[in-house]
């Protein structure tokens, strides 16, 4: 199908995975089912963790992190770990809480 199309197979882009090792296409795990990355669900559940006990604005003063919209990049973390992984039921509620946020934040 390659050759038919008159593509070339980019060798630098191209690995051999072998059972048991971490299988990676744009950015999602497909080992056994499709995953967001181990790394990505950890940091999502530490800052909700971290927003839960101190604030947005306590954790954001912690991590010195300076966008305006944080809260809203957390939330798209989080959709996309959904998005890849939909029965996730921890990140179904730490959304909510979030938007919940958000929505009481904007209000204010």
């Amino acid at each position: 199908m390659i050759k038919s199309f008159k593509f070339k197979l980019n060798e630098e882009k191209t690995s051999i995975m072998r059972s048991g090792s971490r299988k990676v296409v744009t950015g999602i795990i497909v080992n056994t089912r499709m995953q967001a990355p181990r790394e990505t669900r950890r940091e999502f559940r530490k800052n909700v963790f971290f927003i839960r006990k101190f604030g947005v604005d306590g954790h954001i003063s912690q991590i010195e992190e300076d966008r305006n919209n944080y809260l809203r990049h957390i939330i798209g973390v989080g959709e996309f770990i959904l998005w890849v992984d939909n029965k996730n039921k921890e990140v179904v509620s730490d959304l909510n809480f979030l938007k919940r946020l958000l929505k009481s934040e904007s209000v204010v």
